[in-house]
């Protein structure tokens, strides 16, 4: 798969990672293909096996294999991005919100529900840390428009949101509301009522 590099992030990053996109698969419909089997695992995916699924998919986001990688983008927002933490799943999720926004615009008949409510989730819970505002802020850009264009998404994302926060084991929240991340449960109400709040 593909790790984030000068090649695909369009910016200069540490030299210790030009080493890593050495795969044996080399044909990127291959490596899609890899990608999409792999983007199915959602509870047992780290956020590095997330990263590279998502930054594949975004490498060779032109190419039609592409599409059987972001297929799994909904499902992913929706069970995965909202209640996992660390670096890698940052990234991930900030490489995965890229793909998603494309997917948003695309022509109307494209079933973009699911996706939808797992974007709202998701903003919801972003942290507020230092090193991972850019991520709060390109979701919040993502999700702000979707009060008028998915309305029902919005409403059922802060549904769900009420139900984990109240239903979810405390040990199983902490690791969104880790102290590091400054993100708490009233503020990912405020978020949601504000989303469902918002003017069409």
């Amino acid at each position: 798969l593909v790790w984030p590099s000068h090649l695909n992030t369009g910016r200069p990053v540490n030299p210790a990672y030009q080493r890593a996109d050495t795969a044996r698969l080399t044909d990127p419909a291959d490596r899609l293909a890899v990608a999409a089997a792999a983007a199915k695992h959602f509870e047992s995916n780290t956020g590095t096996h997330w990263l590279l699924i998502w930054e594949t998919a975004k490498l060779f986001k032109d190419l039609p294999e592409s599409q059987q990688v972001k297929a799994s983008l909904g499902e992913f927002f929706d069970t995965v991005a909202y209640r996992k933490r660390g670096t890698f799943m940052f990234r991930a999720i900030g490489t995965a919100t890229e793909l998603a926004q494309a997917q948003l615009a695309a022509p109307s008949g494209t079933d973009t529900h699911v996706l939808a409510r797992g974007l709202c989730k998701t903003y919801s819970t972003a942290g507020n840390m230092v090193w991972y505002t850019a991520v709060r802020d390109q979701l919040q850009k993502v999700v702000a428009p979707l009060a008028a264009s998915s309305p029902k998404s919005v409403a059922e994302a802060a549904a769900a949101m009420q139900a984990w926060l109240k239903e979810t084991p405390a040990e199983e929240k902490q690791a969104v509301f880790a102290h590091g991340y400054k993100v708490s449960p009233a503020e990912v109400t405020q978020r949601l009522t504000a989303l469902t709040a918002a003017k069409p």
